[in-house]
């Protein structure tokens, strides 16, 4: 009955997805990039192939460090990534030409034996959240080595439910599970699986690379001069009342950089001043500057002294790493108890919950109290020092246990 129930979302999802690619481009895009995916792979040459699965960019990112650390191991094996969003295929297929990057195809028992008869995959790598059936099942089936990254779980979560035995035989599927937190492990010990470590999460490392990377750009550099910089990463209107608070309560001094997590929905009318673009910069006058291109947040936060992490006015908050990598104190929304660094950053006084009314002494404290800063700056400068190398950790603990090849 549950493969049943499972097959048909399956079969009225991709039905959805096929009536909404007649007006939305997303969708579009993943109903023709799937088009002739078979053909394409078997014009592919595959050997000792690791094959990773993501289902957007967040996810490609967080196992990139693996990805790097077991093709430094593995020097001679294909490495393959395939993507569930159009979103993540773009990107990886623009920037990573050493990689094969292809989109999934559809969970379906024929289409995961077609997929693995073709890339013979010596290993697969699901990133946080992938969980698809017949892939996991075949996968199992042939004992092919498999693992879950940066896995995170939560009580309402399918698995830990009457309605989730089909969700439990996909756990049961992995061959091991590394998983970001103690929580995530005692949950799935209580369902009886125990194939699990606790290593952490490859965020970290991702965002530790990505700090170590040179950035220069004239016009960041001209708008900013010597001032000090607010930094709004991934805005949706949800957010807009928060910061217009907050961007009332910084020194005029200030420059402020917001960057729309929707660039072509960004509507400027809630910013009480005329804000310049980063796409048709002019002018250094401006206080405020929206960044109106994709691909620079997490590089401009090295210029930032405070920053906002958008989403927690909605469905939750972005990636915070990205920010404290560079030290910085935090704000975000209320909608930050999916996220377990939220949660630790909050709890170490480094994030800031602005919905709670002590927000104007917290901006106060952060702003004019130097001390209080430099406190923070510490603290979030341990915390991301404590949890990096969880990549190589994962790599080692594979290797010693001869998990591979």
């Amino acid at each position: 009955m549950w493969t049943f129930l499972y097959n048909a979302s399956l079969f009225f999802y991709g039905l959805a997805i096929r009536i909404s690619s007649l007006l939305n481009r997303k969708a579009a895009q993943w109903i023709n990039g799937r088009k002739f995916i078979f053909e394409s792979l078997q014009r592919t040459t595959f050997h000792n192939t690791l094959w990773f699965h993501c289902a957007s960019i967040g996810e490609f990112e967080q196992g990139y460090p693996l990805i790097i650390q077991l093709q430094k191991r593995y020097p001679s094996s294909t490495l393959l990534v395939t993507f569930f969003s159009p979103s993540g295929y773009e990107f990886a297929k623009k920037r990573f030409p050493d990689f094969h990057i292809f989109y999934l195809p559809m969970d379906s028992k024929q289409h995961a034996i077609n997929f693995l008869d073709i890339v013979k995959p010596n290993a697969a790598f699901f990133i946080k959240y992938e969980f698809w059936f017949h892939y996991l099942s075949a996968l199992h089936t042939r004992q092919i080595p498999t693992f879950l990254i940066s896995g995170i779980f939560r009580k309402d979560q399918p698995f830990f439910t009457w309605y989730g035995p089909l969700h439990r035989q996909m756990l049961r599927s992995f061959t091991y599970l590394f998983l970001q937190n103690n929580n995530s492990k005692t949950l799935i010990d209580s369902i009886g699986i125990t194939n699990s470590i606790v290593v952490g999460d490859t965020r970290f490392d991702r965002v530790a690379q990505l700090k170590q990377q040179v950035f220069q750009n004239q016009i960041i550099d001209e708008f900013v001069g010597d001032a000090k910089v607010f930094v709004a990463g991934s805005i949706w209107p949800s957010d807009e009342d928060a910061l217009k608070n907050i961007i009332d309560l910084l020194p005029e001094s200030w420059k402020i950089i917001v960057f729309p997590h929707e660039i072509d929905h960004f509507n400027s009318s809630w910013l009480i001043e005329e804000p310049a673009y980063y796409t048709r910069f002019t002018t250094t006058n401006k206080r405020v500057l929206v960044v109106d291109t994709l691909g620079l947040l997490s590089r401009v936060y090295r210029k930032a002294t405070l920053a906002y992490i958008g989403g927690g006015y909605g469905k939750g908050i972005h990636n915070m790493l990205e920010a404290a990598i560079y030290e910085l104190p935090i704000l975000i929304g209320p909608r930050f108890q999916k996220f377990n660094e939220a949660i630790e950053l909050i709890d170490l006084g480094v994030a800031f919950n602005t919905s709670k009314q002590e927000t104007k002494k917290v901006i106060y404290q952060l702003v004019s109290d130097d001390q209080f800063y430099v406190t923070v700056k510490k603290r979030c400068a341990l915390y991301m020092a404590e949890h990096i190398n969880v990549s190589e950790n994962i790599d080692a603990f594979i290797f010693e246990k001869k998990l591979l090849f």
